[in-house]
């Protein structure tokens, strides 16, 4: 009967380009799995937000992500049959288990009050915060040259240099004192002195103006000293640039939700981010006249986001910690974006249960969880 019912499902759902019959070993292969004797487990409709990389999105028209790979983990486990049905946004998928059109909801879907207030959960499987994404400081001159001088590295190379050169520059002298007569057709003093400094520190190296071996020899390691300790500037100079692409770019610091007070800030439709962040600028504007502007930007999907950061639509955007660092990884290919460092207000993830779902299957869904976790966080035997 039930493997009969399942093929009732499947024909109608094969023409249809918003569901897809799903099996816990493959989300697109045919379903062939059946519900053990101990589950009375009717096909359960999963819904699977979308354009939510790296956690749930179509790649060919196969869905994928951390959440579905979980997701079909867990189905397996249980052989609790089910087929998937799109959702566009994490609030529409809550939307759709209060009307009874889904059992479950599957991504990155954090726990919160009014989720708690409307479904229920599984066990959690992750514990993630959210995460601000903006742009970079521009690959300017100035900028890198003021980072390098800040940097400890260059002014030690520039030390180590004039240094070395200087012992050089005084052991020539006692050498040969007529080499500063011979090259600057005047005698020795100060002006002449740190003239010969310079000119062996920065400058071509005075040999042929000299006879002795000794001399030489000396000059020419200071020719060797100039190209190692140039090579270590421009080195410095270097890893200059490299740090100012991924610094913010100073137009504001974030720390805390009240530094998002003011900007534009671009979400994910729906999404824990959307809600955590619209409820904190409401507690911090308190209705208080004056108070800066924010205006959260809602998006469908996490692509979106990026687009209007690149784009300049938004100041910065905001969603769970997975997802930022995707986006920023990506975006890094066209430009320079940096991740602020504080993971703000780290909450559970789990999948979202209908009302209407039986105790026995979420119970079954809730040990699927806690399994995979456990024997993902184990201690290979010796």
């Amino acid at each position: 009967m039930l493997v009969a019912a399942l093929m009732a499902f499947a024909a109608p759902i094969a023409v249809a380009p918003t569901l897809a019959v799903a099996s816990p070993l493959a989300v697109a292969s045919p379903l062939a799995v059946a519900a053990p004797a101990t589950i009375t487990a009717p096909v359960l409709r999963v819904g699977i937000v979308a354009g939510q990389y790296p956690c749930s999105y179509l790649d060919q028209g196969i869905w994928k992500g951390s959440a579905v790979e979980l997701w079909n983990a867990a189905a397996e486990r249980t052989k609790i049959p089910f087929v998937v049905q799109r959702t566009g946004t994490p609030k529409e998928a809550v939307a759709a288990l209060v009307s009874g059109k889904l059992d479950v909801a599957v991504s990155c879907l954090n726990l919160t009050h009014e989720r708690l207030r409307q479904v229920g959960y599984t066990t959690p499987y992750r514990f993630e915060g959210i995460k601000i994404l903006g742009k970079a400081k521009e690959f300017d001159l100035l900028g890198i040259l003021s980072r390098a001088i800040k940097d400890v590295r260059l002014p030690r190379a520039f030390s180590l240099l004039f240094g070395t050169t200087l012992v050089i520059t005084i052991a020539t002298v006692i050498l040969e004192s007529k080499l500063v007569e011979a090259i600057f057709e005047e005698k020795l003093s100060a002006k002449n002195f740190t003239r010969l400094w310079l000119l062996i520190t920065i400058g071509p190296s005075p040999l042929d103006k000299t006879s002795r071996l000794k001399t030489a020899t000396l000059l020419a390691f200071s020719h060797y000293v100039r190209i190692i300790f140039s090579g270590a500037l421009i080195a410095a100079i270097t890893a200059a640039a490299i740090g100012e692409s991924i610094e913010s770019d100073g137009k504001f610091t974030i720390a805390g939700f009240s530094d998002l007070d003011g900007l534009r800030i671009g979400v994910a439709d729906g999404s824990y981010a959307d809600a955590l962040i619209t409820d904190k600028l409401q507690h911090i504007h308190n209705g208080k006249p004056g108070a800066a502007s924010s205006t959260v930007v809602k998006y469908k999907r996490n692509e979106d986001l990026a687009d209007a950061l690149k784009h300049d639509q938004v100041d910065v955007i905001a969603g769970d910690a997975a997802a930022i660092e995707a986006l920023g990884t990506k975006l890094s290919g066209g430009g320079h974006y940096f991740i602020y460092a504080p993971e703000l207000a780290k909450t559970p993830q789990g999948f979202l249960i209908a009302p209407t779902v039986s105790k026995a299957i979420d119970s079954a869904l809730d040990d699927a969880v806690v399994s995979i976790e456990t024997e993902r966080f184990q201690d290979p035997k010796p």
